[in-house]
C-alpha cells in the first residue's frame, strides 16, 4: 500500500500534467511506457515495478510534463524516505535566519560610515587590478590561439535538448533487425550482438572492457552493438529479450523481472550468473 506522502507526490505529478494540458495517452505514445504504469505513478503506487524502472519512468513523465527531471527524482527520494516534513521545517528556520542578518547589517552600516567609504575605495582598487588582469589574460589567450590553435581543427560540442538527444539514441540503437548490415563485419568490430525486446528491459553493456553503455528497450524494439573481442552485460528483465551473435541466436533465457549478469565473446555465452 502506498503511503500518504507517496499518494500526495503522485497527485502533484498529476496536477502538473493537467496544468500542462497533456493526456496520459500522449505520454504513453511518446515514451512507449504502458499507460497502466503511468496511472500507478499518479496514484503513488510505486511498488509494482523494480526501482530502476520506477526512476526511469518518473524521469520520462517529468520531461513530457515540463518538470525538471532531477528535482522530481530528488523529491521522490525525499518523499520515499520520509524526509518531507524535515525539509519544510528547515525552510522556515532558514527564513528567520535570513531576516536576522539583514537587520544586523542595517544597524551596523549606520554606525560606521567611514569604514564603508574605505571599503569602497578598496573595492575600486581591486576592480582596476581585476580589469588589468583580465586584459592581460585576454592577450595571452589571443597569442596562444594564433600559435597553437588556429591551424588545428577543433571539435565543437553543441548542447541539445533532452528530448532530441533521447530520440536520437532511440533511432540509433532501437533499430529493426532488417537494418542489420548483411555484409561481413570489419576486423576491428568482428562481433555484432543484437537484442530484440518483447517487454520493457534495461540493459547495461561494457564493450571490450573499455566502453560502458546503458539502454532502455521497449516492446518490439531492437538494439545492435559491436565489439572486437567481448561484451560484459547486465540485463534487468531477462525474460523480456532474445539475443543473437552475428545473426546466430544464442541459448539465452530467463524469467520476467529476473536480473542476469553474463559475458559474450566469439564463442558465445560465458560467465552467466544472476
Amino acid at each position: 500500500m502506498p503511503t500518504e506522502e507517496l499518494k500526495n507526490f503522485g497527485e502533484e505529478l498529476k496536477d502538473a500534467r493537467e496544468k500542462a494540458e497533456i493526456t496520459l495517452q500522449h505520454i504513453a505514445s511518446k515514451t512507449r511506457i504502458d499507460i497502466k504504469f503511468l496511472k500507478a505513478i499518479e496514484e503513488g503506487n510505486f511498488g509494482i515495478l523494480p526501482e530502476v524502472y520506477v526512476r526511469a519512468f518518473i524521469k520520462e513523465y517529468a520531461v513530457h510534463c515540463g518538470l525538471e527531471p532531477k528535482e522530481t527524482l530528488e523529491k521522490y527520494d525525499s518523499v520515499k524516505s520520509g524526509k518531507t516534513a524535515v525539509k519544510e521545517t528547515t525552510s522556515v528556520n532558514d527564513l528567520k535566519t535570513r531576516e536576522e542578518p539583514e537587520k544586523i547589517k542595517k544597524e551596523f552600516s549606520d554606525d560606521i560610515p567611514q569604514q564603508q567609504t574605505k571599503s569602497t575605495n578598496n573595492f575600486n582598487k581591486n576592480k582596476i587590478l581585476i580589469s588589468a588582469s583580465a586584459v592581460i589574460i585576454f592577450i595571452l589567450i589571443v597569442i596562444s590561439y594564433f600559435l597553437f590553435i588556429k591551424n588545428s581543427e577543433p571539435e565543437f560540442v553543441v548542447e541539445k535538448p533532452f528530448e532530441e538527444v533521447l530520440e536520437e539514441q532511440r533511432q540509433r540503437y532501437s533499430i529493426n533487425e532488417k537494418n542489420i548490415p548483411e555484409s561481413p563485419v570489419s576486423i576491428v568490430d568482428s562481433l555484432a550482438l543484437s537484442f530484440k525486446a518483447v517487454d520493457t528491459c534495461w540493459i547495461n553493456i561494457t564493450i571490450d572492457e573499455k566502453i560502458d553503455k546503458e539502454f532502455m528497450l521497449y516492446n518490439n524494439s531492437s538494439l545492435l552493438v559491436k565489439a572486437a573481442h567481448k561484451f560484459d552485460i547486465i540485463v534487468g528483465n531477462a525474460g523480456g529479450i532474445s539475443i543473437e551473435l552475428n545473426g546466430v541466436p544464442l541459448d539465452f533465457s530467463g524469467k520476467k523481472g529476473e536480473r542476469k549478469l553474463f559475458s559474450v565473446n566469439r564463442d558465445g555465452l560465458i560467465n552467466t550468473s544472476n
